[in-house]
């Protein structure tokens, strides 16, 4: 059988293929992708070891120092990951942090800043951009704070409040932040 383009002009309709992005970031956070909530810990902690092995290769003389802890504050108790790494711009944090399936040690920026630096070892632990997503299984409001002095676009830190997966983030400049991220999960 041959159709002729006027053969479907009557039934033309806008199917194509959208993205229900409630329905993936449950499906992603399911237990079908994670089977333990206590795996947002364990992604935390290996996004904290990435950020520490990026900036010694930039820092030869660099110590590492990641921190797990509790905080109680307001009847409420938060994990607590730190790290004293590479940290994130605000560049970083709009096109890898809080993009999933964006991961920026497979970007071509990560490329760019790798060049000519002690990289050459280095595979990430963090590989898929979705990481950070899992906290939401633990967890129903984090706060994210982070610093990247080394940048060559902002060097502010940055302090932002995330509630829940379908929420706007609310940011603040915040210049007194040390070098590195700190991620607090309520």
């Amino acid at each position: 059988i041959v159709y002729s383009k006027n053969d479907f002009i009557d039934y033309y309709k806008d199917y194509s293929i959208k993205l229900n992005e409630g329905a993936v970031v449950k499906l992603l956070m399911g237990e079908s992708l994670y089977a333990k909530p206590q795996v947002a810990a364990r992604e935390l902690l290996q996004n904290a070891i990435d950020a520490c092995l990026v900036r010694q290769g930039q820092d030869l003389t660099y110590v590492p120092q990641i921190n797990v802890s509790f905080e109680t504050e307001d009847d409420h108790v938060w994990l607590v990951v730190e790290d004293n790494g590479i940290g994130m711009d605000e560049y970083v944090l709009s096109h890898y942090f809080f993009r999933i399936g964006n991961s920026y040690y497979t970007s071509s920026d990560f490329k760019a800043l790798s060049a000519g630096k002690d990289f050459k070892t280095f595979n990430p632990i963090s590989r898929f951009g979705i990481g950070f997503l899992s906290v939401f299984m633990i967890g129903d409001f984090v706060k994210v704070l982070t610093r990247n002095k080394l940048s060559k676009t902002n060097t502010h830190g940055s302090v932002l409040f995330v509630d829940g997966t379908e929420s706007l983030a609310v940011f603040q400049k915040d210049d007194t932040l040390r070098q590195g991220t700190t991620i607090k999960v309520r």
